[in-house]
């Protein structure tokens, strides 16, 4: 995917983010953005929230004019 201007497949992407997600939310020894904030109010919470993942992907592209101004 590094190696183009352009996503051939963006729900596939969102996909594996998504899943990657998913693994990092059901490890308890991870210590996650929600156990951070957690800790940070004096909870002992480790691990992620397997119910809070969203993933939005987007592309956005230069029009043909908007890239010969910016050579």
């Amino acid at each position: 995917m590094r190696d183009r201007d352009v996503l051939l497949d963006p729900t596939l992407v969102a996909e594996l983010i998504a899943n990657e997600a998913e693994k990092y939310s059901n490890r308890k020894d991870y210590m996650s953005p929600f156990a951070k904030s957690a800790h940070d109010h004096f909870y002992d919470f480790k691990g992620g929230k397997p119910d809070d993942v969203t993933v939005v992907v987007s592309q956005i592209q230069l029009s043909d004019e908007a890239k010969n101004k910016s050579k």
